[in-house]
C-alpha cells in the first residue's frame, strides 16, 4: 500500500474576510481611455501613484510629497522611504536663507503631519524663521516665486493654529500688497521682467486663493484667471506664450489648473471645455504607459517635475479643493480606548488615545500607529495587493508559528469584516489588536501507510498544541476502510511536531483527520487532514480538490513504481506536490502553473519505464555519436506528465536517487532525444531544463514533463575519411575539439576529437554539447555575445592564480569576443584551455586589452574602451601594496580607483587581500551601492524567501528595495548569491542617477540583441554617460562584475557626482 496525502485547508475567503482583516483593499485601475472625465480622472491619479511606487518610492522632493499626499497616500506606509530631515535637522539651512529651502521643508513636513513650528530634535520654528526675512517696508519676501510660496506656507500654518512667528495680520497686508503690486497690466505675473508667465500666474492664484475676501485680491484673481481663459488652447490644455513661453506643455496645464481650483474654479464645467474637449482630456495625452507624465507630447520622455504638478492639480480638480488649501486644514480627531495583545502575553495595556489625521477620519490603523509610536514600541506595516497590513509589533512578526497566524483586530469585541486601514472609528470605541492563530497541521514524514503498525508525524504550523494533544479523544479520525485506529501519541518539546502510531495494516481506503480545540492553544479545530491508501499496483486516478494545498505521495525504495497514478486538478494553479515513488522523487512547487493551452487537468506522477527499449537506445545513441560520444547504457528512465507534453511556469524538480555521476535527457513528445546540461552546483539557470549532482543524486530541474533518462557514456574519438579513402568524400562537417590543462602539467581532460558541426553551432555550443554527453561538469554565466566558461570539469577560474582561467582558440586564433557568438566553420580546430597567465602561458600574442582578465571572453569584465592601459603612478602602487598583499593582481587599469575607493572608505579588502578579480553577488553590489550612497539601513521584513533577518545582507538588501534601486528576480526570490551581470548593474546605477525609462537614444551594440528590454534604456545611458564602456562594439550584458571592476565605476560615479 501506499499513501497519497491531501491537506485541505480553510476556504480562501474565509482567509481573506479573517486573517487578512488589517488590509486594505485598493484596487488597480488598468489605464484606458474613457469619455467619462472623472473616470479617466481616477484612471490617471491611480497610475501616476503606481509609478512613484514603482520607481520613485524614496521621497526627497517636497512636491512629490505633497502630490502623493494629496492623493491620499499614507507616506508613513513601509511603501514609502521618508528623507532623513523627516526625523533629522539637514544641517544646512540658515536662519536666514533667501531660497526656497524653508518652503521645501514646511510643505514636506507637512505632508509627512509633522509640525514645521517645532521641527527635529533642535526644535526649529520654520516658519518663525521665514517670516522674519519680510521686509518690514515693502512686504516682500524676494522675487515674485519666493513672495507666493512664503505667503502660501506661512498662511497654510496659520490655518493650522500653528506658532507662525511675525506672520500677523499687518504682515499678511503689506505681503498681499507687495504681490498685488506684481500683477501686470494684462493680469498675469511674471517670474521676471514684464511679460506674463502662464505658470507664475496659476502660482499666484494658489496664494490669492486664501485673500479672497480682500476687494483688490478678488480684482486681481479675475484678471488672472481673464489672462488664463486667454490662454487656454484649442485642445483645452494651457499655452505657454511669450518670448520665454513653451506653448502646450503638462506644467503650464498643472500650474493654472492648480491656481483656478484654488480660486474656486469647477475645472470640468462648461466654461473649460473647448472644442467638446475637458482640462483632463487635454493632459491625457502627456502621460505615459508607465504612469508619468511628459512635459511635451512631442518629446516623450519622463519628466519628474511635470509627473508632481500634474498629480497634484489631479487630485484638485478630483477633491474639488486645492491640496494647499487642504494641506491648511485642522486635523480630525477620534478619542478611542486601544490595547495590544502579543502571541502569549500583553504589549500594551489599554489606553486612551486621540487619533489626529488630515484629510480624512482616523481609522483603526491610524489609532494602532500613533498609540505605538507615542509608547515608542516598533511596528511594522507592509503593503500587499490587498493594501497595507500589519506584519508586526514589538519583534513579533506575522508567521511566528510558520502558518497563516498573524494580528488581527476586534472593535468593542466584534472583528470587524474590512481592514483596518479601512474602519473608521467612533469616539470611545474600545479597540484590540491580538496575535491570532491559524492552526494547520500537514503530513511531516514519509511514511507508508500499508506497513503494520504505521505511524504519521504530524507538523503543525500556525498555532501551538497543548498537552491534550496527546490524548486520542482530542483528535477527530475517521479511518474509513482502513481499519486503523489510533495507539498512541507523542509529541514533541517545540509544541509543533508530534507522531500517532496507529494499530493494523492499512487497506485501501481514505482516513481523515483532525485536531480538536482542546488539542491546540487557539481553541479552535484545526483543517481536516485527508490521507489517501491507493494501491500500489493497477493504475489509479485521484482526484484533487479546489482547496487542497499540499499532496504529498510516498512508498518505500522497493516499489515497482510501474503502474500509473494519476492526480486530477480543477484549476491549473497547482497545490505543492511531492511524490516518492521508489528511487525517483517529483517537487513541484505551490501555486506553479500549468501554462499548456491544451492540458487535460491531470498528471501523471513519476513511473518507470523499460530501460532496454531498442528505439530509445537507438535516438539517444544516435544524437550522442553526433557530439563525438557512445551510449554506455541507459540507467533510468522515467515518465512523468502523461503522453502530451506539460509546461509549467517555473521549474519542478525531479531527484533520480543514487545517479548523481550520469547524464540527464529528456524525449519530447515528437520523440526527439535532446541531453540536458549538466552543471557542477545548484545555482538558479535561466535554462528550460538543466541538471546538477547533489548528494549523490541527479537533480533535473524542468519546465516542461515528457519523459526524462539517466545515462552514462564515453567520449571516443570520430575520425573523417581521409583523401581518398572510402566510398567518397564526407558531407558532413566537422570540427576538431580538445579541452586541455597542459598548463598545468595535467594533459588533457578531453583529447583532440572530432566532433560533428551541427547548423549554428558556436565555440560555447559545441563544447557544451560534448561535455553534457560525457558526464563532465561546466559552470557558465551569460548567453549569447555574454557567455562566459567558469569553470570545466570542476577546474574553475582563480583555481591556480589571480589570471589563471579558460580561454578558447579557433585555428590558432583567440578571438576577441564571447565563445557564444564565434560560429565555428566545417574542419575548424577549437581548443579550449586553462591559462595560469592571462593566456601567456598558453600562446595568446596579442596585448590584453585594459581591464582584461582571465577568462574566454576578451574583457570579460572590462569597464573600459581597449587601447593600451596607462600606468599607474608610483604613489598608487606604493598605496596598494602597503594595503593589500595582491595588489600585484590588480589590472594597471584598475589600480588608481581602487586605491581611492580604499581612500574613500567605498571599499574595502577581504582580509589582506582586495581578491580584485572575484565577482560580485547580487547581495554584495546592493551593500556596495547603499553604503556609497550613505543611506541609513532600513528595518523591516523582506519579500525575499531566499533572505533571511539572519543573513549579513539582510538590511542592504531591504533598503536597497526600498529606495527602488534594485528587485528581486522575482516576486519572492532575489537569489543574493547570484552573481551580479554587466547589465543588472547598469539598470542600479541608472535608477541612483534617475535616468528615464523612455526617450533614450540607443547606442549600436553589435550584442544588443543579448540585452534584456528592461535594461535597454539604462545600458544605453551608462554608456553615454561614461558609466559603463563596450568593448569593440560589444557590451557583454550578461557578463559577470569583478570587484576590481566595480571600483573603476565607483569612481567614475564619485567624479560624475561631484
Amino acid at each position: 500500500m501506499i499513501g497519497l496525502f491531501s491537506l485541505m485547508k480553510k476556504g480562501i475567503s474565509a482567509l481573506l474576510s479573517l486573517a487578512l482583516i488589517t488590509l486594505l483593499l485598493v484596487p488597480q485601475a488598468a489605464r484606458a481611455v474613457d469619455s467619462d472625465p472623472s473616470t479617466k480622472l481616477d484612471t490617471m491619479i491611480s497610475d501616476t501613484v503606481s509609478f512613484y511606487e514603482q520607481n520613485r518610492s524614496e521621497l526627497n522632493s517636497w512636491w512629490q510629497m505633497v502630490a502623493l499626499w494629496g492623493a491620499g497616500e499614507d507616506l508613513h506606509s513601509s511603501k514609502w522611504t521618508l528623507p532623513s530631515w523627516e526625523q533629522s535637522d539637514p544641517g544646512d539651512l540658515l536662519a536666514t536663507d533667501s531660497s526656497t529651502y524653508h518652503i521645501n521643508l514646511i510643505f514636506g513636513l507637512l505632508a509627512m503631519n509633522l509640525d514645521p513650528s517645532h521641527a527635529w530634535e533642535t526644535d526649529r520654528n520654520l516658519y518663525a524663521e521665514l517670516a522674519a526675512q519680510q521686509n518690514p517696508s515693502t512686504g516682500s519676501f524676494g522675487g515674485s516665486n519666493r513672495q507666493i510660496w512664503t505667503m502660501l506656507a506661512l498662511d497654510t500654518g496659520k490655518k493650522r493654529g500653528h506658532n507662525v512667528g511675525s506672520w500677523n495680520d499687518a504682515a499678511k497686508e503689506k505681503a498681499l500688497s507687495y504681490l498685488l503690486s506684481l500683477q501686470l497690466s494684462d493680469g498675469g505675473f511674471a517670474f521676471f521682467g514684464s511679460e506674463s508667465d502662464t505658470d507664475i500666474t496659476g502660482m499666484a492664484l494658489l496664494a490669492l486663493g486664501n485673500y479672497q475676501s480682500n476687494s483688490a485680491a478678488a480684482a486681481a484673481i479675475e484678471r488672472a484667471k481673464m489672462l488664463l481663459k486667454e490662454r487656454q488652447l484649442d485642445n483645452a490644455g494651457f499655452n505657454s506664450a511669450g518670448q520665454w513661453g513653451y506653448g502646450d506643455n503638462s506644467n503650464s496645464w498643472a500650474t493654472s489648473v492648480s491656481g483656478l481650483v484654488a480660486v474656486g474654479e469647477d475645472m470640468l464645467s462648461a466654461n473649460w471645455v473647448v472644442n467638446d474637449r475637458t482640462v483632463v482630456d487635454a493632459v491625457y495625452s502627456f502621460q505615459l504607459p508607465n504612469g508619468a507624465f511628459t512635459w511635451k507630447v512631442d518629446a516623450p520622455s519622463q519628466n519628474l517635475m511635470a509627473t508632481e504638478q500634474v498629480l497634484i492639480a489631479l487630485t484638485d480638480i478630483q477633491q474639488g479643493k486645492s491640496v494647499w488649501q487642504r494641506l491648511a486644514d485642522k486635523p480630525n480627531l477620534t478619542t478611542v480606548q486601544i490595547n495590544v495583545n502579543g502571541i502569549n502575553s500583553p504589549i500594551l495595556p489599554q489606553e486612551s488615545i486621540t487619533a489626529a489625521v488630515y484629510g480624512s477620519q482616523p481609522t483603526a490603523m491610524d489609532a494602532l500607529k500613533q498609540v505605538l509610536e507615542k509608547s515608542n514600541i516598533n511596528f511594522v506595516i507592509q503593503n500587499s495587493s490587498y493594501g497595507p497590513y500589519l506584519s508586526s509589533i514589538a519583534g513579533q512578526a506575522a508567521g511566528t508559528l510558520g502558518g497563516y497566524d498573524g494580528w488581527m483586530y476586534k472593535v468593542n469585541g466584534v472583528s470587524p469584516q474590512v481592514g483596518a486601514a479601512n474602519y473608521i472609528l467612533n469616539d470611545d470605541d474600545i479597540v484590540t489588536f491580538y496575535y491570532g492563530r491559524w492552526p494547520s497541521i500537514a503530513i511531516a514524514s514519509n511514511t507508508n501507510i500499508g506497513i503494520l503498525n504505521p505511524s504519521l508525524q504530524i507538523k503543525l504550523v500556525g498555532d501551538t498544541f497543548t498537552s491534550g494533544a496527546n490524548t486520542a479523544a482530542n483528535w477527530s479520525f475517521d479511518s474509513g476502510t482502513t481499519g486503523l485506529t489510533i495507539d498512541h501519541i507523542t509529541q514533541e518539546s517545540n509544541q509543533q511536531d508530534l507522531v500517532i502510531t496507529f494499530a493494523g495494516q492499512g487497506q485501501t481506503g481514505t482516513l481523515k483527520l483532525q485536531a480538536l480545540p482542546a488539542a491546540l492553544v487557539s481553541n479552535s479545530a484545526s483543517n481536516k487532514l485527508t490521507i489517501h491508501n491507493v494501491s500500489t499496483s493497477g493504475d489509479q486516478i485521484v482526484n484533487v480538490g479546489a482547496n487542497e494545498s499540499n499532496v504529498t505521495f510516498s512508498t518505500d525504495e522497493n516499489d515497482p513504481a510501474t503502474n500509473k497514478i494519476t492526480l486530477s486538478f480543477t484549476t491549473p494553479f497547482l497545490p505543492e506536490v511531492i511524490a516518492k515513488r521508489g528511487s525517483t522523487e517529483l517537487d513541484i512547487p505551490a501555486y506553479t502553473e500549468v501554462t499548456s493551452v491544451a492540458w487535460n487537468n491531470k498528471i501523471q506522477l513519476p513511473s518507470i519505464l523499460s530501460t532496454t527499449d531498442n528505439s530509445v537506445t537507438n535516438k539517444v545513441s544516435g544524437v550522442l555519436t553526433g557530439s563525438g560520444s557512445r551510449l554506455d547504457s541507459i540507467d533510468s528512465r522515467i515518465k512523468v506528465g502523461g503522453d502530451s507534453r506539460i509546461q509549467f511556469n517555473q521549474h519542478v524538480t525531479l531527484k533520480l536517487k543514487g545517479m548523481g555521476d550520469r547524464n540527464a535527457g529528456f524525449i519530447d513528445e515528437n520523440g526527439n532525444f535532446t541531453a540536458i546540461p549538466k552543471y557542477d552546483n545548484s545555482n538558479y539557470r535561466n535554462d528550460d531544463v538543466y541538471a546538477y549532482s547533489e548528494n549523490g543524486d541527479l537533480i533535473i530541474k524542468t519546465k516542461h514533463f515528457t519523459e526524462f533518462l539517466a545515462f552514462k557514456s564515453t567520449l571516443v574519438t570520430v575520425t573523417a575519411p581521409g583523401p581518398g579513402g572510402g566510398s567518397g568524400p564526407s558531407t558532413t562537417q566537422k570540427v576538431t575539439l580538445s579541452v586541455e590543462k597542459r598548463s598545468l602539467g595535467e594533459g588533457d581532460i578531453i583529447a583532440p576529437i572530432t566532433v560533428n558541426l551541427q547548423s549554428g553551432d558556436t565555440a560555447f555550443t559545441l563544447l557544451q554539447r560534448v561535455l553534457v554527453t560525457q558526464s563532465t561538469a561546466l559552470s557558465y554565466t551569460g548567453s549569447g555575445a555574454s557567455i562566459y566558461v567558469q569553470s570545466i570539469d570542476h577546474l574553475g577560474e582563480f583555481d591556480k592564480g589571480q589570471l589563471s582561467g579558460w580561454m578558447y582558440s579557433v585555428n590558432g586564433v583567440f578571438p576577441k569576443y564571447s565563445a557564444g557568438i564565434y560560429t565555428l566553420q566545417n574542419n575548424d580546430v577549437l581548443r579550449w584551455q586553462y591559462t595560469k597567465d592571462l593566456g601567456k602561458d598558453i600562446g595568446d600574442a596579442y596585448t590584453p586589452p585594459v581591464g582584461g582578465g582571465s577568462g574566454n571572453v576578451v574583457n570579460p569584465n572590462n569597464p573600459n574602451n581597449p587601447g593600451k592601459p596607462a600606468e599607474p603612478n608610483e604613489e598608487t602602487k606604493n598605496t596598494l601594496e602597503a594595503e593589500y598583499e595582491d595588489a600585484g593582481a590588480i589590472s594597471s587599469w584598475a589600480q588608481d580607483a581602487v586605491a581611492k575607493v580604499t581612500t574613500l572608505g567605498y571599499m574595502e579588502g577581504t582580509g589582506t587581500n582586495f581578491e580584485p578579480k572575484r565577482e560580485l553577488t547580487r547581495a554584495e553590489f546592493a551593500a556596495l551601492i547603499v553604503r556609497y550612497t550613505g543611506s541609513e539601513l532600513v528595518s523591516g521584513g523582506s519579500d525575499f524567501e531566499d533572505v533571511s533577518t539572519e543573513d549579513w545582507y539582510f538590511k542592504y538588501i531591504v533598503t536597497a528595495k526600498s529606495k527602488g534601486l534594485i528587485t528581486g528576480i522575482s516576486a519572492h526570490a532575489f537569489a543574493p548569491n547570484q552573481t551580479i551581470s554587466r547589465q543588472e548593474m547598469a539598470v542600479i546605477l541608472g535608477r541612483l542617477q534617475g535616468v528615464a525609462m523612455e526617450g533614450q537614444i540607443s547606442v549600436d551594440l553589435k550584442d544588443q540583441s543579448f540585452v534584456a528590454d528592461w535594461a535597454l534604456p539604462y545600458v544605453n545611458q551608462a554608456i553615454k554617460s561614461g558609466l559603463l564602456t563596450e568593448d569593440n562594439g560589444y557590451f557583454n550584458p550578461l557578463l559577470p562584475v569583478t570587484r576590481e571592476m566595480v571600483a573603476v565605476v565607483i569612481m567614475r560615479l564619485h567624479e560624475q557626482k561631484k
